[in-house]
């Protein structure tokens, strides 16, 4: 038994365990979780769905299944293990990009016990993003190529990478939206890998032929690979349509740029400064390759705020090489440490489980959508963040968690300007025909509907059901 509480690599996997568990109990309130439930539900009974069918402004209008994979995963999740399924899907992925980061630095790791603690607690980070949506898959799908990269960049004989184009089809068809960030990072690689040079303290080193044929191979290979979906080439241009939908991001809160003066937002800057200093005090030249994901994943961040684990995620793959052993390595009380902590954290996590998997993660209660049943609304006005309750519950809505879909269409856009009283907004309401409207209390649009002549059906914390008269 001795022996099993001192192996440092049985420890480490404890570890990443019970801190995998533990973040999950910090699972964040969304509505998209909803709608994904739903659109696998429908897809598994029926097949990919290729034209909306959940709202009244789009029914019947060409979508985009980019997560048809994840959301039928979801739903045989939902199924088998009923609400464990919102703890179950992000500790597993957590799991999974641990264990990769293991991989890659095993022996380092082990060697270097407490500063593989500290290393993977900064990961709490992903605490923002734990929630029942894809963008996870990706996550585990960038650490494996990273794994991969650097694989390829440490030995030129290793094959590892032509895994990533395989990866690549499931990426497509799980999280399309994210699908060429593979092929983008073997590219990168690749350029960066033709220079060779020493500045300071940053150190270029050429790939080798073999190294550079094999990059852009697979690169190739899998940039063809996003093809491999329901939707063919659409999906292959589709992340770049998205960047260009500057309605979607100026108005969706995960494609805002970071915000210094937002204390929420400050854990991702001690991690960019605790990266930044480690490069400046290590004794090594820092590797150009390492400098560059760096910078990319800062940048990144600072643009869209939705991209910060990839910071974390990168530099996990070059970070333990920049890290001297502690003066303070007393093993003995290192490894009694990590024990005590990995127990705390599995008590923890147990106690709470269930408290997360009861708590309320809906915006509506039960009364509020069965008045809504009852009532039948032909053609509902109702706020963004209601949107996915309503599709579950088999309510056409005017809008939903679906950005992409009502951006490119017009409905976004639409919706932006009645909710906030803006430009045509008394055209856009007479032309919608609204009968109902599902919107928040004391809002600009409530005061302005109430003077059209509504009748109050319900309310429910910040959520009001109005009835035109």
């Amino acid at each position: 038994m001795k022996k099993i509480i001192n192996n440092k690599k049985f420890l480490l996997i404890s570890f990443f365990i019970c801190f995998s568990l533990f973040l999950c109990t910090f699972i964040t309130k969304e509505s998209d979780y909803f709608w994904h439930i739903k659109a696998g539900d429908y897809m598994f009974n029926n097949g990919i769905i290729t034209n909306d069918i959940f709202s009244h402004s789009l029914y019947g209008k060409h979508c985009l299944s980019h997560e048809w994979l994840f959301e039928v995963f979801i739903y045989f999740l939902k199924i088998i293990f009923g609400n464990y399924n919102m703890i179950i899907y992000p500790f597993i992925s957590l799991f999974i990009i641990y264990l990769f980061i293991y991989l890659s630095n095993k022996d380092k790791m082990k060697k270097n016990l407490l500063f593989s603690v500290i290393w993977i607690v900064l990961s709490s980070i992903f605490m923002a993003y734990i929630q029942c949506r894809p963008h996870f898959i990706s996550f585990i799908l960038v650490s494996i190529t990273m794994y991969l990269l650097y694989d390829l960049i440490n030995n030129e004989k290793s094959n590892k990478i032509y895994i990533l184009p395989l990866l690549t089809i499931v990426w497509a068809n799980a999280h399309g939206g994210s699908s060429n960030i593979g092929y983008l990072l073997c590219f990168l690689v690749l350029i960066v890998g033709l220079f060779k040079f020493s500045f300071d303290k940053i150190e270029a080193k050429k790939l080798s032929k073999l190294q550079i044929k094999k990059l852009l191979l697979v690169g190739v290979l899998s940039l063809i690979s996003t093809i491999i979906n329901p939707h063919g080439i659409q999906m292959t241009l589709y992340p770049y349509v998205n960047l260009m939908d500057n309605t979607m991001l100026t108005s969706i809160a995960e494609w805002a740029p970071t915000n210094i003066n937002n204390l929420t937002h400050l854990p991702f800057f001690v991690l960019a400064i605790f990266i930044l200093i480690l490069f400046l005090t290590s004794k090594k030249k820092i590797k150009f390759i390492d400098f560059v994901l760096f910078g990319l994943g800062v940048f990144l961040g600072l643009k869209y705020i939705r991209f910060w684990p990839y910071l974390y995620i990168f530099s996990s793959y070059f970070i333990f090489n920049y890290v001297d052993e502690f003066k303070f390595n007393n093993m003995k009380y290192i490894i009694v440490f990590l024990n005590i902590l990995i127990i705390f954290m599995f008590s923890f996590s147990v106690k709470n489980i269930n408290k997360v998997i009861n708590k309320e993660f809906c915006f509506l209660d039960n009364k509020m959508i069965n008045l809504i049943k009852e009532n039948k609304p032909e053609r509902l006005f109702n706020v963004y963040d209601t949107g996915g309750e309503l599709v579950y519950h088999d309510i056409p809505v005017y809008i939903d968690g679906r950005a992409d879909l009502y951006s490119s269409h017009g409905i976004l856009n639409k919706y932006l300007n009645i909710i906030n009283l803006d430009y045509d907004y008394e055209e856009l309401i007479n032309s919608g025909n609204f009968d109902y409207y599902l919107i928040n209390k004391s809002s600009k649009l409530e005061k302005y509907i109430i003077s059209l002549g509504v009748e109050e059906i319900y309310s429910y914390k910040d959520y009001i059901l109005y009835k035109i008269k």
